[in-house]
């Protein structure tokens, strides 16, 4: 039951978003982010902030650590 939660959970991020917080687990920055995506700096904050609301964690960091908890990133 709690894996069908998780992946109910991972499932609702954009393909955008999840990219956002694989190359945060990379350690990319925002301005690498966004030169490598083509977007605003502002916009990958944006897919940032709703990546953490999505998932429930508290920061970027609990975020990227509740994507590799579940196997979503590595």
């Amino acid at each position: 039951m709690e894996q069908t939660n998780s992946l109910d959970q991972t499932s609702n991020l954009s393909k955008r978003e999840l990219e956002v917080m694989r190359k945060i687990s990379w350690g990319e920055s925002m301005k690498e982010m966004a030169a490598a995506m083509e977007i605003s700096e502002l916009t990958v904050k944006q897919y940032v902030k709703s990546a953490i609301k999505k998932l429930g964690a508290h920061n970027r960091s609990h975020a990227v650590g509740e994507l590799l908890r579940k196997g979503i990133i590595s």
